[in-house]
């Protein structure tokens, strides 16, 4: 079967979104698609469980920041702990709300299969942001301390 990723540029949101959910689509494909303009497709490219590492690259080189939490929130970035604190510190703060970065970054959510790899300094860092927000959110403060890499300091 021939490559779609030729036909990327023409196809409509649908077609993008569909084929970007598609866990038999192409490295080619898969590539041109986190290349694409659209931000929906890149989303479902990232949550897509059969990304190849060509396309985790260029999402992380682009500007979604929910690209990027997708990956870290799928497992993607787990044997490379630095590309999820860069992704964290490169997260503008008026987008570090306590529900985002509970469940990027701490691994809260229901629906999650993996806890992301989380660097232990990271974890620390959306504590403090959690903790002095003066907006008690004990639910992914305990989320946090639950973190397998969660550092002792969290704890107490």
């Amino acid at each position: 079967m021939a490559s779609m990723a030729s036909y990327v540029p023409s196809m409509n949101n649908r077609e993008l979104n569909h084929l970007a959910q598609n866990r038999f689509t192409d490295k080619e494909t898969q590539v041109a698609i986190a290349s694409h303009s659209y931000a929906r497709c890149r989303m479902h490219l990232a949550y897509n469980s059969h990304i190849c590492d060509e396309a985790v690259d260029v999402l992380l080189q682009g500007r979604s920041n929910i690209a990027k939490w997708a990956l870290v929130e799928q497992g993607r970035l787990n044997d490379t702990p630095e590309r999820i604190a860069k992704v964290y510190h490169d997260t503008p703060k008026r987008f570090r709300s306590p529900w985002r970065m509970g469940v990027t970054f701490g691994g809260t959510a229901w629906h999650q299969a993996r806890t992301p790899n989380t660097p232990p300094e990271v974890l620390l860092c959306i504590y403090k942001d959690i903790m002095d927000s003066g907006r008690l959110q004990s639910y992914y403060v305990r989320g946090l301390a639950n973190h397998p890499n969660a550092p002792e300091e969290m704890a107490i």
